[in-house]
Parts: C-alpha cells; structure tokens; sequence
C-alpha cells in the first residue's frame, strides 16, 4: 500500500530539495504567503529546517468559533446551555494540546490541563441579530422583553468615531461549568487526519443575477411590471452592486488555512500520522463539486499532501472563473463530498492505517441560503445524518454582506416550485416569510407571468434593507451536531481571519461547557436568535490571553478600509423554541 501511496503523489515530498517551485506558480494569492508558508516550506529544503521547534513555548493567542448548542438539543440553546469550541496557539503558530509544555511568565514549564478555572467570561451581553447601530431616538425590536439600545459593555470606540450602540440586555451570568468536563480537549492526536475546504462558487459572489431574472421584475408585487419600484429586463450581470465578494477575498481565505494546514502537517509527521488537505468549489451546475487536487492531479484522487498538488490546486480554484448565472447547491454538494472523498470507502482508498477512525474536518463557506430548497434527495436533514455517519467535524463560514444597490436583487422565479403552500411563518426557515411570489412580466404595463401554483402564498427569503438575509438557523444546528462552529459575518472583510485558523481544530481543539443564567431564565427569548457580547479569558501555564466576541473584536486579517462589520466576533446562537 505504502508503494501506492507514493506512486500517485499522496505521501508529502515537500522537505525535499526543490519543492518551492509550486508556490512560486500561484499568482497574486499565494504570493502573499508570509512567515508561516515561506517557514514550512524550508527555504534549505530539508526534514531538520522544516520541524516546528518545540523549546521555548509560549501561549500566544485564542482562536474561536464561536458558540453552538449542547450536543442533543441541537434545535436550539436549551436552558442556557452552550459550547464553546477554540483553539490556543503558541508563540511559534503551532497549536497547543493537552499535556504540552509550555513555558511560564518567569521560569520553568507547565503541562497543559485545563478546567473550568482556566477559562472566564466577563462584560456579557446578549444582544439582537442587527447589522449596524441602533438608534438613541428609537426602540428596539423586541424592547417589550427588556431589549435597549445602549453601548457594548467595556468597548471602546470604533473607528471614526462610528457608533456601537446595539439593541441588547444585560448576561450577567455566563460561566463555564464546575465540572471535569467542564473544559475539555476535544481533539484526536493519535489517528491519521483528513482537513478539506468547500467552497460556494455560484454566480452571486462576482454579481450575476439567479437564472431565470432577465425578464421585467414586479419589484413591488402588485402583478404588474413596470411601475417605479420594479425593475426592467437586462441581459448582463450588475457586478460589485450586487456581488457578495467581487474582491475575490475568500481566494485568500483558502491560502491562509493552506498555511496553517502545514503545522497540522508537521504535528502528524512527528507522531507518525498522515494528514491529507482537499479543496473542492461548487454551484448547481454539476452534481457533484470540482475537486481542484483532482484537476491538476488525476481523476479520483481528491486529497493530497504534498506542496506541488496543493498550491496547484489553489492556483486551479482561484482561476475558476464565475462566467455566467448560477445557483447555490449548498446541501447537495455537501452531501455528495460527504459521502463521497470522506466516506470509509475514500479513507480505505486513501491507504490510511484506519479508515474508520481518521480524523475529519470541512470547512464550508457560503455566502447565504440553499438556493435548492425543494431538492428532495438534499436537505439539512441529510447532511447531517451523512456527516454523523462519516465522523465529520463541519466548521461553516458563512459570509453576510451589505449590498451597494441591494434593491438591485431580484428574487429566484424557481424558490417557491415544489413547496406546499403556507399560511403563516410558522412552517418556513428563520430567514423565510410567508409571502406571494413576485413575478416577471415581458414588457412595461404587462402582468406577470404565471404558472400553475403562482397565486398561493410560500415561504420565502427576506432580506433587509442592506440586501442581508441574517444567520441561518439550519447551518448553527449542522455545526451543533457535528461538534463543530458556525460563524457567521456581515462582511466579507471577515474571511480569512474566519478560515485560516481552522486546521488547528485537527489537533488543537477544547471545548468549554458555558452556561447563560439570561437565558436560563427568562423563557420570552424562546426562538430568538441573538449575538453573545462577552470577552473570554483563558490562562495557560500562569499567562493569560483573551478572545473578544465583541464588535470591535479582531482587527487581525482585515483590511485597514474595512467596515465596522468585517470586525464583529461575536457568536451566532438560536435559543430553542419551548
């Protein structure tokens, strides 16, 4: 098997003599490859140049996903109850695990072990799902349940001088857990690892309009096209006015979780485990998503580990144009992964030690909703089923940006086929209304056309007056049930400092049991979903470091020109519906 494995390029060669060449093939985004990528690829080209030094380690910093719900109550935080996942980092950008040594503040060493006195919140707030300030004059949308516009707790100013007034109350009470499991590291350091990137590739990002949008829109619903509000024929896409990453941004994404890809690289190595890295993109024009290694490399081979078929790979992905109208086949795409390259079957291929013990990881980002809604072969359901069956961790990435001309967007003429109609919110998705289609018309004074079904009401997606539809409820309880995180950002500022840590989850992973007394307590936040405000503290061999889930939270990897938005941390949770 081991002959196999090295005939068809899977066993990593890049500490060998000559192996930069690949890097130097990408383009703008691997250029941009810092410390980390030139460190891990050994400019001497050898083993001894390219090892992670473990002397002299210090605690240097917190990565987090955020907050889920209890595993078992993964419609929803019940009774307070909610896990937070992070990662320590050292001072020499390797992930800090259970047992390490790390140096103290004055002198000597510590084994790792953390509790729940090792981890603190402070200046918690729990706050609504609104983009933006709100307003001194005005009141809150839920003010009846004691939600005020005021200032973040203990955060100073943004800025120029923008403001950080939310609407919000008081969390005076998070804590993490009194008991051994209070904190715990959750990670698999004995067995060979498998660490893949899925991302949407559909129109939206570059600014194309959804299938089906060419004709007259009836923006404002009264069967009739060509009033002012509606929106006339066109044949060409609205580019940056309607694009989700017009920038090309999450390319960069992928390059810096490539290169923190190498330390768990290096990790495995040195405890002689294999660890492979996958990067798949997709829309509905395929079934199945592209795999990248796949293109640059041959058919049926996914996963790679060595440097000359991953930056190829990224090379391939980032030359992907996205040319013409598509939709986003969130769930089928990753169902297909899910039961394809990281099924027991693939690992078996894949010539690991165990296939039904290797340690797994994807890593999605979308920039909304599951255009498919009616496709009855994927739905949430299934993907979490497929991804529990599999033993995958799913971290979701989940890019939320305000539009410059949001009025531009038109509405998917396909959504609302298949369904059976409503009569309220009731049975639609958290970003839904219960509403009549929209539809498109030939012609200015023409009525719209309709097909069989258009007169009834369906559930549909309502955007804000930023062209946002919020976070999405389906993709929190995927990261619930796999033990992963759902982050969700209003910008896509955000990306990369979002991505790029988690290859780290593959060894590095802890987990606090963390308990809101709000929530706990008052039973009129039921179905909310809500932002948690706090500043977590954790103390490691004597030095402690904080993680700000906050509006101002992480200025690291963010453009100076960025928004506000691209720097809020703060957790996405749904409290469950009792």
């Amino acid at each position: 098997m081991r002959k196999m494995i090295d005939k068809n390029g899977l066993e990593s060669s890049w500490f060998k003599s000559g192996s930069t060449g690949g890097v130097r093939r990408l383009s703008v985004a691997l250029a941009t490859l810092g410390a980390v990528g030139a460190f891990a690829f050994g400019a001497a080209g050898c083993d001894t140049a390219a090892q992670i030094s473990f002397s002299s380690r210090t605690f240097q910093e917190i990565h987090s996903s955020g907050f889920t719900a209890a595993p078992g109550t993964c419609g929803g935080v019940s009774g307070g109850e909610m896990k937070a996942r992070f990662v320590l980092v050292d001072n020499k950008n390797a992930p800090i695990m259970v047992g390490d040594a790390i140096d103290r503040p004055s002198s000597g060493s510590s084994a790792v072990e953390l509790d729940s006195n090792s981890v603190a919140f402070s200046d918690g707030a729990l706050m609504e799902v609104t983009p933006g300030a709100c307003d001194d004059g005005g009141s809150c949308p839920s003010s009846s349940i004691g939600f005020q516009c005021k200032d973040a707790p203990n955060l100073q100013g943004a800025p120029g001088g923008q403001s950080l007034k939310s609407c919000q109350i008081p969390e005076d009470g998070l804590s993490v857990a009194a008991a051994a499991s209070g904190v715990e590291f959750v990670s698999d350091t004995t067995n060979d690892q498998v660490y893949g990137i899925l991302m949407e590739n559909s129109g939206g990002l570059k600014g194309w309009s959804l299938p089906g949008t060419t004709e007259a829109w009836d923006a404002n619903g009264n069967g009739v096209v060509g009033d002012p509000d509606d929106l006339p024929a066109f044949g060409v896409l609205y580019g940056d006015t309607i694009a989700s990453d017009p920038r090309n941004k999450r390319v960069q994404g992928v390059v810096n979780a490539y290169t923190r890809w190498v330390y768990a690289y290096q990790l495995a190595r040195k405890t002689k485990r294999k660890t492979y890295f996958g990067l798949w993109s997709f829309n509905d024009s395929e079934f199945k998503p592209t795999s990248h290694i796949e293109n640059v490399g041959r058919p049926g081979f996914p996963w790679a580990s060595e440097s000359t078929p991953i930056t190829g790979a990224i090379s391939d992905y980032q030359n992907s144009a996205i040319n013409d109208r598509s939709r986003a086949n969130v769930y089928e795409a990753a169902l297909a992964l899910l039961n394809g390259p990281y099924s027991d079957q693939a690992m078996t291929d894949l010539g690991v030690a165990s296939p039904a013990t290797v340690d797994k990881v994807l890593v999605m980002f979308v920039d909304g909703y599951d255009d498919m809604r009616e496709n009855d072969n994927s739905d949430i359901d299934k993907v979490v089923d497929a991804a529990a069956a599999n033993n995958v961790r799913i971290f979701i990435v989940h890019v939320d940006p305000a539009f410059q001309e949001p009025h531009q967007i038109r509405e998917d003429p396909e959504y609302w086929k298949g369904q059976t109609p409503c009569t309220d919110d009731s049975t639609c998705k958290n970003y839904e209304t219960c509403r009549n289609p929209k539809g498109y018309g030939t012609g200015v004074g023409t009525e719209v056309e309709k097909p069989e079904g258009f007169d009834n009401t369906y559930c549909l997606p309502a955007r804000d007056e930023n062209g946002r539809v919020g976070p999405i409820e389906d993709y929190s309880r995927l990261a619930c049930a796999t033990e992963g995180g759902y982050m969700y950002s209003p910008s896509i500022d955000s990306v990369v400092r979002n991505m790029d840590w988690t290859p780290y989850a593959l060894d590095g992973l802890w987990e606090a049991t963390v308990t809101s007394a709000t929530m706990n307590r008052k039973g009129d936040l039921a179905g909310m979903p809500l932002k948690i405000h706090a500043d977590m503290g954790v103390t490691v061999a004597g030095k402690s470091r904080n993680y700000p889930f906050t509006q101002m939270g992480r200025p690291n990897n963010v453009d100076a020109n960025a928004t506000i938005d691209a720097f809020d941390t703060r957790g996405v949770i749904f409290v469950a519906d009792e």
